[in-house]
């Protein structure tokens, strides 16, 4: 009976002179042999002496203890999957997790979690949002662009604003504790809308309002007056918001309509233009005092 390693060897060597990857020719033969498979490292590890130029078929290592592990070949194998634990690691590479924890701070490896994102974005989304932003980018080169954008947005402020303070102190001296804000503390819903020039205008909702279609397309006329009164021409006002089902409501569509104003194409976040919109820092109420971050 043909001995089913030696072929899978064969099957390895005939992908290199085909000049297929160590990964291409792994992937063929996880296809082809299932579970009976070599690993990946071990892919990696025939490879590696074919391009030594050893092109024997035969396991020189048979029958010996496992060879320490091979840098090269672990930075490819972890490169090739980050997500892989040690554990998982140490049975590819026949030895203690330990000793891949070593490995894998030699070469310049080490542990990080990656950013929560909303949603993983498709290539179809991917493609909608250059094509939005070139759109964007160049009409930006027109004169009065940034300037005609109004945009806006709601944050609970909080009453108590407790925030941590860099100390002073004596080598060994332990610094003050700063409590962390009570999650139920006192707050009230600030909405805020600004232009290039500062705020437009801002309300702040009563206790347990919530922002609606309704209250939203009331808060639009109000920005539209404030606008009026700063003697900005309306008709050339441009609305930047995200698709918050009060913002694409039917009502709050007739209402924009009805005001005359362009919405621009926003296909994700709005932070990064808001905050380049933005030079404004205080607003003063009779029972708060509030600060846009």
């Amino acid at each position: 009976m043909l001995d089913r390693k030696l072929l899978m060897r064969a099957c390895l060597w005939y992908d290199f002179k085909q000049k297929k990857s160590a990964t291409e020719s792994f992937r063929t033969l996880s296809e082809v042999f299932g579970d009976e498979a070599l690993s990946k490292t071990q892919v990696w590890q025939w490879f590696k002496r074919f391009k030594s130029g050893d092109e024997s078929l035969e396991d020189h290592d048979h029958g010996h203890q496992p060879q320490s592990v091979d840098n090269e070949i672990l930075k490819q194998v972890v490169e090739s999957d980050p997500t892989q634990t040690t554990r998982e690691l140490a049975v590819q590479f026949q030895c203690s997790h330990t000793t891949i924890e070593t490995h894998l701070h030699s070469i310049g490896k080490r542990i990080r979690y990656g950013k929560w994102v909303p949603h993983q974005l498709t290539d179809a989304n991917k493609a909608t949002r250059v094509a939005t932003a070139g759109i964007l980018l160049s009409r930006s080169k027109k004169s009065g662009f940034f300037d005609s954008i109004v945009t806006g947005d709601e944050k609970w402020i909080r009453y108590d604003n407790i925030t941590r303070k860099p100390q002073w102190l004596s080598v060994g001296e332990p610094p003050i504790p700063t409590p962390k804000p009570d999650f139920h503390g006192k707050k009230v819903m600030l909405c805020v809308w600004w232009n290039s020039k500062g705020v437009v205008y801002f309300e702040i909702l009563d206790p347990h309002q919530t922002v609606t279609a309704d209250l939203y397309r009331h808060q639009l006329d109000h920005v539209d007056e404030a606008l009026r009164r700063k003697g900005v021409d309306t008709t050339t006002t441009k609305l930047l918001h995200d698709n918050a089902r009060p913002h694409v409501a039917k009502v709050t569509s007739q209402k924009i309509e009805e005001l005359g104003w362009e919405v621009l194409p926003c296909r994700g976040s709005r932070s990064t233009t808001a905050r380049l919109l933005i030079n404004i820092t205080i607003i003063e109420t009779p029972r708060v005092l509030i600060k846009i971050n």
